[in-house]
């Protein structure tokens, strides 16, 4: 039977085998009049009244005390430790898991969460870096950096894609995080529901939960409304007020400008599935792309060979091979690697203009991109400062010379690929600091 993959993330704890999501778990811990409780045995209606909330314990493992410490429950550690044994009693115990672990993960976080496994006889096989499983699953060749964000603070990770996916340096971004957020964010909120409606969310516990729950379903629509009418049921009654989506944006720009500075403009950016919903639709950063559960687990899943087994130290795995059909396009901004005013930067094919970089782009007899390809096609890529196209067993035309081998391509020029009717135009897309 193949091991089940258990992937660490802000939004849920998941939990896969062959491919299948068979478990998923919420990150929180409430502290009741009866103890603690932790995960599925949090319901609504034992919020009321309850001591302390926690959330993200898993991203924030740690033995740090908490702030309303319970028999058996000093620190996050301890809720992990009820939180796994609750998906062991749903799923059963597993003959072995792979553990994906956020990039941020720390030796002493990695020696607590083999403690609690081992404290339950839960087999390890390996624990892995969650953006390297992900890009070993979709990445292109090049250089990428990975935002991914928690509790007090971002992070910007390098990791290189050529043969392997390797993992680089992992730099922490201070004075931003998702606790300060949420909570300028639900002080926004809070002020126009007291405005509007006297009633204050964040005065009870119940209701700043409720509240909470529901903020980053909220904030994924505030890039496309001008003003979103914000709901909150508390006590049997409904609220709602009027929230002008700029003050949150706003919000959310100044919050992330630590990260948005840190990430120089000549590398890919990915994102984590934990910052994604914060800055989608916006221009937060420039130009992304977004990683997600599915792509972490499907590169452990096509590379269960690669995992060592029969090892008792289970060291974190930071390289892994990579894939031959990526998805994750590599794109970097052509002007700043001093590319030839003459040169193109894209190829346009109807109405979508195709990023030229060092890494090849591919086209096939079909018309369309792709980042690999078995069969004959045309390659275009930039080298020495300026976009080359070349035949890869393919007939191209430029301007309506047949290209033998390979030749520049520059601004304007019209390319047929397999003498189809619908031909590309050579364009340059400069970015505001380019010439």
């Amino acid at each position: 039977m193949s091991p089940i993959i258990i992937i660490i993330s802000h939004s849920a704890i998941t939990v896969w085998q062959n491919g299948k999501l068979i478990d998923t778990s919420p990150e929180i811990a409430l502290l009741s009049e009866s103890g603690m409780l932790v995960s599925h045995e949090v319901t609504v209606d034992k919020i009321e009244g309850s001591h302390a909330v926690y959330r993200h314990y898993w991203c924030e493992l740690g033995e740090e005390p908490l702030s309303c410490p319970a028999e058996d429950f000093r620190h996050n550690g301890d809720l992990v430790y009820r939180h796994l044994e609750g998906i062991v009693s749903r799923i059963g115990m597993p003959a072995e898991a792979i553990i994906s672990v956020p990039s941020y993960y720390n030796e002493r976080q990695l020696s607590l969460l083999l403690g609690i496994c081992n404290a339950l006889h839960f087999p390890v096989r390996a624990f892995v870096d969650s953006h390297v499983a992900a890009l070993a699953f979709i990445g292109a060749p090049g250089d990428y950096l990975l935002v991914d964000i928690r509790k007090d603070e971002g992070s910007v990770c390098q990791i290189t894609v050529s043969d392997n996916v390797i993992r680089g340096k992992v730099e922490r971004i201070k004075n931003v995080g998702t606790e300060k957020i949420y909570a300028n964010c639900t002080s926004i909120i809070a002020k126009k529901f007291l405005e509007q409606t006297r009633y204050d969310p964040l005065y009870a516990v119940a209701s700043e939960h409720s509240l909470m729950k529901v903020l980053p379903s909220w904030l994924k629509k505030i890039y496309t409304r001008q003003e979103l009418a914000y709901e909150i049921e508390h006590d049997g009654q409904k609220r709602s007020a009027s929230i002008p989506t700029s003050e949150i944006i706003n919000s959310l720009q100044k919050n992330l400008s630590p990260i948005a500075r840190a990430l120089p403009n000549d590398k890919t950016v990915l994102v984590a599935p934990s910052i994604s919903a914060l800055i989608k639709g916006g221009d937060i950063f420039p130009e992304y792309q977004t990683l997600t559960l599915e792509d972490s687990q499907n590169g452990i899943m096509h590379n269960l060979d690669f995992f060592p087994e029969g090892e008792d130290d289970c060291a974190l795995i930071t390289e892994m091979p990579s894939t031959k059909h990526p998805t994750a396009f590599y794109s970097v901004k052509p002007t700043l690697f001093g590319i030839e005013p003459s040169s193109a930067t894209h190829i346009l094919s109807g109405s979508r203009a195709q990023t030229l970089s060092t890494s090849p782009i591919y086209i096939n007899s079909d018309g369309k991109f792709s980042l690999s390809s078995n069969n004959p096609h045309v390659v275009s890529y930039i080298k020495d400062a300026h976009a080359i196209i070349e035949s890869k067993g393919l007939k191209v035309s430029v301007n309506g010379m047949t290209v033998v081998g390979k030749c520049k391509i520059e601004i304007g020029d019209k390319i047929v690929v397999a003498d189809r009717e619908n031909h590309f135009i050579a364009i340059r897309v400069s970015d505001q600091n380019g010439p």
